[in-house]
């Protein structure tokens, strides 16, 4: 993991968000969420329109020991559109490198070749523009978001100007509790007193002090609500109730969830001292 991840300067981001929240859920719930994007057209709506992450264009990889990324493009997919005339955050990420948005032909050409024309813009521009985290990042790390799961317990989303640290950590006594932390780091740009935390909105560039919550069925975070985090924690507190129900037999697993499974194999093998 630190070779993939060496080129990001990590000992310069600033933590603008912290936040440890008290969940009604096993602590497992965070590496199966992180470890698909089979949920994320359901659950995320906001999230298509501006990062791929459709399982035929974003790339899987798993490691040894349970490690595990996807590397979604940040371009709107091909699958889920948003309606006509909405507008569109790609349009608004073109425009802030100088791209015009209605230079294109048609919606396919804007999020291919628009991806190909932001990583040249980029390339071109970091320097003026005061990004200089972009210094030694490659075409791939300067637009896309590799987002890696390492075992057992913790997730770090790399994106281009943020990073997303997740970590679950189970209750002392309860294993339908567990604490989760969310760390939103930004790098530095030249000029930049306010950041768009991608978890919980625009955010002084400021290190942030650690705020603990009681999750509450989302009463307890405001600060976060409608967030892409939230919607996980949602959906987790629900899942550990099902889990309770007399109806519930077994998890089954798409073609597209293999990762999930690795991570509950390699954890399997832990648990019977295989490893």
């Amino acid at each position: 993991m630190p070779e993939l991840y060496k080129n990001y300067p990590m000992d310069t981001g600033v933590r603008v968000f912290w936040m440890k929240i008290n969940l009604n859920t096993n602590w497992k719930f965070a590496t199966d969420n992180f470890s698909e994007s089979y949920h994320t057209r359901t659950a995320h709506p906001q999230v298509p329109p501006w990062i791929d992450q459709d399982v035929d264009t974003a790339r899987h990889e798993m490691y040894p020991a349970g490690h595990g990324r996807t590397v979604q493009p940040m371009r709107p997919s091909l699958s889920d559109r948003l309606p006509d005339g909405v507008p569109h955050p790609f349009d608004h990420i073109l425009r802030q490198w100088d791209i015009d948005p209605d230079s294109y032909p048609d919606y396919e050409t804007k999020a291919m070749q628009g991806w190909l024309d932001l990583k040249a813009a980029k390339r071109r521009l970091w320097r003026e523009r005061g990004y200089l985290h972009y210094e030694h990042m490659d075409d791939e790390q300067i637009t896309d978001s590799p987002h890696t799961v390492i075992f057992p317990n913790v997730t770090i989303s790399f994106l281009p100007d943020n990073i997303l640290f997740f970590r679950t950590e189970p209750h002392a006594d309860d294993p339908g509790k567990c604490t989760f932390d969310l760390w939103c780091m930004a790098f530095p740009v030249a000029g930049q007193t306010e950041v768009e935390s991608i978890m919980a909105g625009p955010q002084p560039f400021s290190e942030a002090d650690m705020l603990w919550r009681d999750f509450d069925n989302g009463r307890g975070v405001p600060e976060i609500e409608g967030q892409i985090v939230y919607q996980d924690m949602m959906l987790a507190e629900g899942m550990q109730r099902g889990m309770h129900s007399r109806g519930y037999g077994d998890a089954y697993l798409s073609a597209q969830e293999t990762r999930v499974r690795y991570f509950h194999e390699v954890l399997n093998d832990y648990l019977a001292g295989r490893r």
